[in-house]
């Protein structure tokens, strides 16, 4: 019997805000499978289980190798005790069983007994000791093929178990955050529940993250990116009441097969699961907000790669199922310490979305043998830089300050804002590029002039782009360009420039990238501020400016 939260959702809402602290909640009759262990040496499994009736009869548990097949069935006739979360006491029965040692890596287990109208059953839960679970479609036709073994396989030890309808014991999770900055909760299911009372709690709560793990995906969530008062008031909710459901679902279906189309449409291939992150606040009467935006901060997502993948042509990827497209996301590959190949890829972004990692190289008819066509395959193959066409990307061409704009957004991997770019007296709601300057401005990536416009259309200078890029950096670290180098540094980065006195406003700005290795100069003591930059140019600076700040392997 399988628990569906999309089925349950207003019983199990109802049920949670009639009780304290999000306690574990059972819409109807189950068997739940916790402080699970297992010793492949001596082959000895323990598990506890629990109950949401009194059970006349036997309770049994069944050890099953990874395909399923059983290899014994244990029962208890009685309890073993009491398993108390708050103010709900359950019956518990604990099991100790003894397999061949030294044979298998990974059991699974299921617990279930039988009750007046039916068999009750738990969900099956994976427990292994020596290798990850691969993620769902692993070396399966429904999935991106396998090969992913982490050199520290992730355990439940000191983690947190979120139960199968997702709900995690409070008084556990309350004692994990007073003690540790980063606490680590085991998904059995697709969601987890998160008492918002509890987080509220937390000693120093915006310096705690939670770590959210399922089958090799993870979700790091600061606690910081929560505004808990704000969404129980926008429910019209108390704090007590409020839940934060945390979803990581990897795509199956006519879901997973939309994507894997969008990506052959771009001639990319997907060498990751599509995985789903969602976060949803859950007030009293069922009432519920999404949580999309993070303040600009970034928050990590990691997926299983492809051992086989290519990783120079990879780059992370969000998929926009309204129209079917890909837009980058910042990703930090992770290889085996062993092996040196690839095995996972830490996506970082400032909202949720469907995320996975795509293979794909991108290039153009015009840029063979070209000084920069390295760099622009890199930005293409990563869908920040586009061609005028298919085929051409005419790399000497100028650059405007609204082109450049909108790569930048790309390259920080935010969502181009609905809205018109109306700050700017030159800059109409129908302008293609409204969306990504009115972006642009609210990260404080672009200024306009004092007359109130931004002149979009105008070629953008070496000096205006090293201005983004700088606040790019500072949008993307959460500092300011002044904390990025010291006073005495600027002068050092600019005297080997013969035309370092046209810098004004700009001069800092200029140090900066200097100083890091983003912008070098046209010749070895000419660094031409105010020359009129190019695409080649862009792509150039753009593939630097990810590397220097971790969104690029």
């Amino acid at each position: 019997m399988k628990f569906h939260w999309t089925a349950k959702l207003s019983g199990a809402t109802a049920l949670l805000l009639a009780v304290s602290m999000a306690l574990p909640l059972l819409a109807f009759a189950q068997s739940y499978i916790y402080k699970v262990s297992y010793n492949k040496s001596t082959g000895t499994v323990t598990a506890s289980v629990y109950t949401d009736e009194t059970v006349t009869g036997n309770v049994y548990l069944d050890i099953m190798d990874e395909h399923s097949s059983v290899i014994d069935s244990v029962y208890l006739g009685e309890r073993s005790g009491t398993y108390t979360v708050g103010d709900s006491v359950y019956d518990r029965y604990d099991f100790t069983y003894t397999v061949t040692a030294n044979v298998y890596d990974r059991l699974k287990l299921a617990s279930w007994y039988k009750d007046a109208e039916d068999t009750v059953t738990s969900d099956v839960y994976d427990v292994e000791s020596i290798a990850v679970t691969p993620p769902p479609g692993n070396g399966g036709s429904g999935g991106w093929g396998g090969g992913y073994v982490p050199t520290s396989p992730p355990t439940i030890d000191g983690a947190i178990l979120a139960q199968a309808d997702g709900t995690v014991a409070a008084d556990e999770l309350k004692e994990k955050l007073a003690e540790q900055d980063v606490v680590r909760i085991v998904l059995t299911s697709e969601i987890v529940l998160l008492p918002a009372s509890v987080l509220a709690e937390a000693p120093n709560m915006k310096k705690k993250t939670l770590m959210l793990e399922k089958d090799g995906i993870t979700l790091e969530l600061p606690l910081s990116v929560l505004n808990l008062e704000r969404l129980a008031e926008q429910l019209n909710t108390k704090l007590e009441a409020l839940v934060i459901k945390a979803e990581i679902a990897p795509l199956e279906g006519e879901a997973l097969e939309a994507v894997e189309q969008a990506a052959s449409r771009i001639g990319a291939e997907l060498r990751s699961d599509a995985v789903s992150f969602e976060l949803t606040a859950i007030g009293e009467e069922d009432r519920t907000a999404s949580i999309h935006d993070f303040g600009g901060v970034y928050v990590s997502r990691t997926l299983p790669v492809d051992a086989t993948a290519h990783p120079s042509l990879l780059t992370g990827a969000t998929f926009d199922s309204a129209n079917g497209t890909f837009s980058f996301a910042p990703m930090q590959l992770a290889y085996g310490e062993a092996s040196g190949d690839v095995e996972a890829a830490v996506l970082k972004r400032p909202s949720n979305s469907v995320y996975a990692v795509i293979e794909r190289s991108k290039s153009f008819a015009d840029i063979g043998d070209h000084w920069a066509q390295a760099d622009i395959e890199k930005m293409a193959g990563k869908l920040i830089v586009e061609g005028v066409t298919a085929q051409a990307f005419e790399p000497e061409r100028s650059i405007t300050r609204a082109e450049f704009a909108a790569l930048l957004v790309r390259a920080l991997g935010l969502p181009a804002k609905e809205q018109s770019a109306a700050d700017f007296t030159d800059v109409s709601s129908s302008d293609w590029f409204a969306d990504v300057v009115a972006t642009a401005a609210e990260a404080e990536l672009v200024n306009g002039y004092p007359d109130g416009a931004f002149r979009p259309n105008d070629t953008v200078t070496r000096a205006e782009m090293a201005a983004m890029l700088v606040r790019a950096t500072a949008f993307a670290t959460g500092t300011t360009p002044q904390m990025t180098i010291a006073p005495g540094q600027i002068e050092a980065a600019l005297s080997g420039f013969a035309d370092r006195h046209l810098l004004a406003w700009e001069k800092t700005y200029m140090a900066i990238v200097v100083k890091s290795g983003i912008v070098e100069g046209m010749a070895e003591t000419t660094l031409a501020p105010n020359g009129l930059a190019t695409r080649a140019q862009a792509a150039v600076m753009l593939k630097r400016w990810l590397t220097s700040v971790g969104f690029s392997s």
